[in-house]
């Protein structure tokens, strides 16, 4: 049996399909990854909506939006201790926001072990931007 290639944004290797459920995984931190560019008007209403309907997390990815985007992240994340913010320094687009959202929801150092918070307002993502 041949090893597929590992994916080229990630590094891993493909999912294999037929491999067994991963129940037997330690529970991990459940994390909505939030990519934003110009969405001021936007981000408070889905915050509040995920946050009410879920009891989870939330990473907002802020591609240096020019609307203030990122200070209403800022915001959020000062008065809830489960946001968090990375400020990326431009637009960098969609699919690169939720990978590196994932990498770091996923990564331990970060607390994504699901025992430690990723921080409240990012304090427990430095060395992530």
């Amino acid at each position: 049996m041949s090893h597929a290639n590992p994916d080229p944004v990630c590094g891993r290797p493909p999912l294999n399909p037929t491999s067994p459920p991963t129940s037997h995984l330690p529970a991990r931190k459940r994390v909505v990854v939030i990519p934003t560019y110009n969405e001021a008007d936007s981000l408070p209403v889905i915050v509040e909506q995920v946050l009410r309907a879920l009891p989870i997390d939330i990473l907002i990815m802020d591609d240096a939006s020019p609307d203030g985007t990122g200070d209403i992240a800022d915001a959020l994340a000062a008065a809830e201790p489960r946001i968090s913010v990375i400020h990326r320094p431009g637009k960098a687009g969609l699919g690169p926001a939720y990978v590196q959202g994932f990498q770091i929801a996923l990564d331990p150092a970060h607390g994504g072990d699901g025992d430690h918070p990723l921080g409240r307002g990012g304090e427990g993502l430095r060395g992530a931007e």
